[in-house]
């Protein structure tokens, strides 16, 4: 095949996956992966250029993501009046543009995409404009602190490391400094572009509806002339982290009210390992929250909400693996504390060597996920795609830390269950009393062993006043914190559960595989309906809330814009200041005495769809109302309290103008229509 060097065919893919698949390496060595989904609503590519920040020159601090800001310029409006939309991120050593479109508009999209890496045009007149989107972008980083710590980690690393680099840019590094020196940036992009812009580095993804004969031609004649520059990917052998930089620590005032405690460890880049991931099995058990596990001692004692760990990739020789946690206000009296509970959990492992069953288990966790994978949104899995396509050294043990027990919730049984003759195209009522009306659609479309189970638990009391929406809301954050150690392995295992308050009072949601998930749901309803408040949780759970009302004063401006744009049109609705200063009023005694009078009289409604039949629905259903009548005595509600809350409609040609004063130096706007 004409302009094509190598094809290849045999692609390994789930079982479930009907999308066709052709990997390229064109005569100019780029590397092109081309998908036909005769059935996809929109067609998507993605470029991934392997060159980012950490390739900026000394004099330009941010080049790498001002070039991406530029190259997408002038698309928007094509692919927005088709159906479409386009983004792009750069990283240490990426630089992705990805977009999706109306399928029947790929060709012409792609052609414009494929301008960008063969002669784009860098208008003077537009360097400024962009310029100071960057510049914005900049200031709303300024006050994230996500973004603050980031920069912290860059600026305290071996200052001739190029990961050191400022790496967004703003208006000083790529305007006011080069102009003082007489440097010009559209010079300085033309450069950068004509030096690492190269097809050898550079991988494509295309998905579309055409034919996999059709996709290879359009990609072939389009993107054959782009460049071979043989350019070598920039290796990284030195550390950041030098002699220097390690046992350092840094304490940062936050611009939120947040209390987290940040361990970074230098690792050698063990991408190469890929098959065994090591990594991961570290942080599988580092991270677990299971009994016996690192989290789990940590919240015993007081100090610690959450904990997340794993590896993170720095650049091609180097990575970083890190352990976050999120303190409570007496777990910032015992830092060190904290960190001596880690590394005794890190010499367990060391003393324990590597488990073959617990490698085992995140295989079959894998195997299982990859068997009965959701097909992703175009944009998305063209844009992972093209990517993928490049002091406490003598700790004694602590007995409260183990490595986990075996996770009973790895499913088993993935039978598809039998299609019913007389199945309905929508959900069908198969339940309608005076406590609980359930409706129920069996899977007639995706045949995986999967379902999804919505409750909504209506109460009057749930949303009365701010006190008693807040001790909903802690009654629901004690609630998940209590289940924690038990459903960790059930979301490992692919069985989510999501629990929050509304302004009706509790909805629980329950998604995954199907074969475990009677068994989450009794345990919820168990510990719903007989619960007992931890009186050492209590005061933490009641402080995260606290603060998380607190912070909302620190959000960007357009959160505010959406937050205000509800408030002001709903009939009812508590402002996030009512709630923080009748939260002060809650106590655990208040709390214990509202808890079972919300459950006391209550209206459930649910929806049960997926691989399940009818009579299995049913049996979910009688599980969850007998376990009400039985565990908390719950009677029904009388029809007039179900009367749902009304949205104020604007008359046509009026409108609400509202101003709120932030933070940030930035403006947020919002319109509903």
């Amino acid at each position: 095949m004409e302009g094509v060097k190598k094809i290849f065919t045999e692609i390994p893919k789930s079982p479930r996956d009907d999308r066709q698949y052709r990997g390229l390496q064109l005569k100019n060595e780029m590397k092109v992966l081309v998908i036909s989904d005769p059935s996809t609503d929109k067609s998507a590519a993605a470029m991934d250029v392997h060159i980012g920040n950490l390739s900026d020159p000394d004099d330009f601090p941010g080049l790498a993501h001002f070039c991406e800001h530029m190259l997408f310029l002038g698309t928007e409006k094509f692919l927005s009046e088709n159906g479409g939309s386009s983004n792009a991120f750069t990283g240490g050593e990426h630089t992705n543009f990805f977009f999706d479109i109306k399928h029947e508009c790929l060709n012409e999209a792609l052609d414009r995409f494929a301008q960008f890496f063969l002669c784009p045009l860098f208008n003077s007149d537009a360097t400024d404009r962009e310029v100071n989107a960057v510049e914005s972008e900049h200031l709303k980083n300024i006050l994230n602190d996500s973004w603050r710590l980031n920069q912290l980690d860059k600026s305290t690393v071996d200052p001739s490391h190029p990961f050191s680099r400022f790496g967004t840019g703003n208006k000083l590094t790529l305007d006011t400094r080069p102009k003082e020196k007489g440097l010009s940036i559209r010079d300085e992009l033309l450069k950068f572009h004509s030096s690492f812009y190269s097809a050898n580095i550079m991988a494509l993804v295309v998905l579309g509806r055409e034919s996999l004969d059709d996709l290879t031609n359009l990609t072939i004649k389009l993107f054959s002339d782009a460049e071979d520059k043989c350019i070598a990917i920039p290796e990284f052998p030195v550390h950041p982290y030098g002699d220097k930089q390690l046992q350092v620590e840094f304490k940062v005032v936050p611009v939120k009210d947040i209390k987290h405690l940040n361990i970074s460890f230098p690792i050698p880049d063990v991408s190469q390992h890929y098959e065994s991931k090591p990594c991961h099995y570290i942080s599988h058990l580092l991270g677990h929250e299971g009994k016996g596990s690192l989290l789990s001692e940590l919240k015993t004692r007081g100090w610690v909400n959450e904990l997340m760990a794993g590896g993170l990739g720095g650049g091609k020789g180097f990575m970083f693996f890190i352990c976050n946690m999120e303190l409570t206000t007496e777990g910032q009296e015992h830092i060190y504390d904290v960190v001596t509970c880690v590394f005794q959990y890190l010499e367990m492992l060391r003393s324990e060597e590597p488990q073959e069953w617990v490698f085992k288990e995140c295989q079959a966790l894998s195997e299982v996920k990859y068997r009965f994978k959701d097909k992703e949104n175009p944009r998305s899995y063209v844009c992972s795609t093209a990517r993928c396509l490049h002091e406490w050294n003598n700790v004694s043990l602590n007995p409260s830390l183990q490595l986990p027990v075996e996770n009973e919730f790895i499913p088993t049984d993935f039978t598809i269950r039998g299609r019913p003759e007389d199945s309905s195209p929508i959900p069908s009522l198969i339940k309608d009393g005076p406590l609980l009306k359930a409706w129920f659609k069996q899977d007639d479309t995706f045949n995986l062993p999967k379902a999804c189970m919505l409750f909504e638990i209506t109460s009057p009391l749930a949303y009365v006043d701010p006190g008693h929406c807040n001790m909903a809301r802690l009654f629901v954050e004690l609630l998940k914190d209590s289940l924690n150690e038990y459903a960790y392995n059930a979301e490992i295992a692919g069985v989510d559960y999501k629990i929050e308050n509304t302004m009706y009072g509790i909805c629980l949601s329950i998604k995954g595989y199907n074969h475990k998930q009677p068994v989450l749901l009794k345990k919820i309803f168990d510990r719903m309906t007989s619960f007992q408040i931890d009186p050492k949780r209590f005061p933490v759970v009641k402080e995260r809330c606290e603060i998380s009302l607190k912070n909302f004063a620190a959000e960007q401006p357009h959160q505010h814009a959406l937050y205000y744009t509800s408030f002001l049109l709903e009939e009812l609705a508590w402002h996030k200041d009512e709630l923080l200063e009748a939260l002060e009023e809650v106590t655990l005694e208040k709390l214990a005495a509202f808890i079972p009078n919300l459950l006391a009289r209550l209206h459930v409604e649910c929806l049960l769809h997926g691989n399940m039949t009818k009579e299995e629905a049913l049996d979910t259903v009688h599980l969850v109302e007998e376990n009400l009548k039985e565990n908390s005595k719950t009677k029904p509600l009388v029809p007039v309290q179900l009367i749902r809350h009304r949205e104020i409609q604007l008359p046509s040609g009026t409108y609400i103008q509202f101003s709120r004063a932030t933070r940030h130096d930035a403006m947020g706007m919002f319109r509903k229509n």
